[in-house]
């Protein structure tokens, strides 16, 4: 081996050990972040983490919108590991956990299909829906530490309507049934109808508009369709909700 070459290797030795060095103190540093963070008191640990919430929403912008920032993506998903840490169910941490999901997927939707983050999301959310349904359709209101708001919960709705109208129309392509993907669909186009209104529209205008998603459904299941919605119990009230499809006679 030449002088030349052996210097290279030396070189790419020396470059591995220097990252694999600068790996350890970043993994020893997050360590004592998070063991920092669980020693808190109380009180500063709800501050840490609304502050923890714009932290995360500020790294999943800039991955926003073409391709992502260098690391964006991983800095958000190491935030929402010191969230969940501090709160398991953490709203904010699900979703954007389910976001970063969404659209690292967004062209491979045939192919995936692990919602897992947005659906645990829906779930503790109607455990606190009370707390955080009160007709306020601002981000403003997802600042809290719990990171549950109103809009958050319909644009979830309606991101996994989206997903199952497509889903449900590959499988009408193929033959097969899909009545109760239509069914489950339709549920989640309505939820989000009922929960968002923006400049006196409900629903969302993005991707495939909520009317749309309505219509276009509706047309597989004529016999149901949304029904109104009761301010009172719909935002100030407490879960089991009413069912948000209804017979259309």
């Amino acid at each position: 081996m030449s002088a030349n070459a052996q210097e290279l290797v030396n070189l790419k030795d020396e470059h591995r050990k220097q990252l694999a060095k600068r790996d350890y103190q970043i993994q020893s540093l997050k360590g004592y972040i998070l063991e920092f963070v669980t020693r808190l008191p109380d009180a500063q640990k709800l501050e840490a983490l609304t502050r923890d919430g714009a932290i995360v929403n500020s790294r999943f912008q800039e991955a926003l919108p073409g391709e992502p920032a260098p690391y964006s993506y991983e800095a958000a998903r190491d935030v929402i590991a010191l969230m969940f840490r501090t709160d398991q169910n953490n709203g904010h941490g699900l979703y954007f956990a389910g976001e970063i999901d969404w659209h690292r997927h967004a062209n491979d939707m045939a192919n995936w299909n692990d919602f897992t983050n947005f659906y645990t999301y829906l779930e503790e959310e109607e455990k606190v829906a009370p707390k955080f349904r009160k007709g306020e359709m601002s981000v403003m209101a997802c600042r809290n530490p719990r990171g549950y708001c109103q809009q958050r919960t319909a644009w979830i709705d309606h991101l996994l309507a989206n997903y199952l109208y497509q889903r449900a129309t590959r499988e009408e392509q193929r033959g097969s049934h899909a009545a109760g993907t239509w069914a489950e669909a339709l549920v989640r186009t309505c939820d989000a109808k009922i929960l968002y209104r923006h400049d006196g529209k409900d629903g969302f205008e993005q991707l495939t508009p909520t009317d749309t998603l309505e219509q276009e459904i509706r047309k597989r299941l004529p016999t149901k369709k949304c029904r109104q919605r009761n301010e009172a119990s719909d935002f100030f009230g407490s879960a089991p909700f009413a069912p948000a499809i209804i017979d259309a006679n």
